[in-house]
């Protein structure tokens, strides 16, 4: 195996392996250092885990909101964590491309890496010399420091639960708390959930959060906020879970979803002055650290943007570019969709309506999409909130409801490319009926709102 390459990858998720690839296909000799499972936390712990799992739910829910459809549908959860198995831990496909990654010029080495200097990297005892360095190392999940902290489970530990616990309490009340609240309550699982303060999903549509908690409630999960956590304790029958508040849980399984932490302690940055911290690692607007040949890429990132897959997907590929160009501009994000898989979907792209209700330069438009004269759903649920900006042109959504994730994924194109409703219609003829061509023809006027 070389010993020198042109750029070295810590890491071999999203962040990185995308990059790697563009990289060796313009000639470039590069290696992705990977201590864990080739391809990272989202393939295999994380993003492919939830939405296996979370199908069935989703269906679930669909079958629930349809008065015409009756009967009980319910998840065997055996079968289904037997499924996500096969298709994550013994897939030949992955197995496959693991194995065309040096038939790519994408050479894999297998341990931990130690940045020694800004050309150097240490891996099991090996030294290897490199151009350029890429961290992408991601994100752990943080724990909180409480007695019988050892009890917490974490987000990995859900995914891979073999049989559900017949009673479940998460703290937080963040994105993954209300993923798993749902799919939990799906498959038949009691689902407590416990927030410090009385704002969960604080980057959200604070409406759309009320209304999809209220969603949650009458599906019989019981959220309990403004509950400091004070301690965790083993029980015959499961765990005692204790608040500051004086609320004890009696419960079979406590899940600590809190939040995440950045990956960087074992990097070797402070050596090289590298500034750190939990929240990432500080970059340039060319994703640069202070020293100028090592770049971060994805979740490792102290950055502002949401820190998701496609996120990362993306600044894999800008490092590339710039490691292949002398003259890469800055990195300009463009609209970023923002999803919550919970039942039912919540999705957000661009200008929030709360960042602008008070701005008259911008104009909201809320409707009821399931309830368009050919729309097949009668649902009255389903909610969407258009932001336009003074030339009428789409700026944002907020999605609440059937198809949501779609709709902000169309519609961070349209965003993309500043168009208003008049120029979506006249530039495509979108197939019928659909979500997305029924807030356009609302958006023109076409069809009464």
């Amino acid at each position: 195996m070389n010993k020198k390459y042109d750029v070295m990858f810590l890491g071999s998720g999203h962040a990185n392996w995308h990059g790697a690839l563009k990289l060796a296909k313009n000639g470039k000799k590069v290696a992705l250092i990977e201590g864990d499972k080739i391809f990272g936390t989202c393939t295999n712990y994380g993003c492919n885990a939830k939405f296996l799992l979370d199908r069935p739910a989703d269906i679930i829910n669909q079958v629930d909101s349809d008065n015409a459809l009756k009967g009980k549908v319910q998840i065997d959860w055996k079968v289904l964590m037997n499924h996500k198995h096969k298709m994550l831990d013994s897939n030949p496909d992955h197995q496959e491309v693991r194995k065309s990654f040096p038939k790519l010029g994408v050479d894999i080495i297998n341990g931990w890496g130690t940045i020694k200097d800004a050309h150097h990297i240490e891996v099991e005892n090996d030294t290897y010399e490199t151009d350029y360095i890429v961290i992408g190392t991601g994100l752990r999940a943080s724990k909180l420091n409480i007695d019988g902290k050892e009890y917490l489970k974490e987000s990995r530990d859900f995914l891979s639960i073999p049989d559900m616990p017949k009673h479940i309490t998460i703290i937080g009340t963040g994105v993954i708390a209300y993923e798993f609240a749902d799919l939990a309550n799906a498959a038949g699982a009691k689902v407590e959930v416990i927030g410090h303060s009385d704002k969960p999903l604080r980057n959200f549509d604070s409406e759309f959060v009320n209304k999809l908690t209220s969603r949650m409630k009458n599906r019989g999960i019981e959220f309990h906020f403004n509950q400091n956590i004070e301690s965790v304790s083993k029980s015959d029958n499961g765990f005692i879970l204790k608040t500051k508040e004086k609320l004890n849980i009696n419960t079979e399984y406590v899940l600590d979803a809190t939040g995440r932490v950045a990956n960087y302690e074992k990097l070797g940055l402070d050596k090289l002055g590298i500034e750190a911290s939990p929240k990432g690692i500080k970059v340039n607007n060319h994703l640069r650290t202070s020293v100028y040949n090592i770049f971060v890429s994805g979740d490792a990132i102290d950055k502002k943007q949401p820190k998701l897959t496609p996120t990362a997907t993306y600044e894999s590929n800008y490092i590339a570019k710039d490691i292949l160009s002398n003259h890469n501009p800055s990195i300009k994000y463009p609209p970023i969709v923002e999803a919550l898989f919970s039942l039912p979907r919540l999705a957000q792209v661009g200008v929030k309506p709360n960042d602008v209700k008070d701005n008259n330069d911008y104009t909201i438009k809320s409707f009821k999409y399931g309830l368009l004269v050919f729309e097949p759903l009668n649902d009255n649920t389903s909610e969407a909130k258009i932001v336009l900006n003074s030339e009428n042109q789409i700026v944002g959504a907020t999605i609440l409801g059937s198809q949501s994730v779609q709709i902000a994924n169309a519609l961070s194109i349209i965003i993309s490319n500043k168009m208003t409703p008049e120029e979506v219609n006249d530039s495509a003829i979108m197939a019928f009926p659909d979500e997305i061509y029924g807030l356009v023809q609302l958006l023109t006027g076409e069809i009464p709102g």
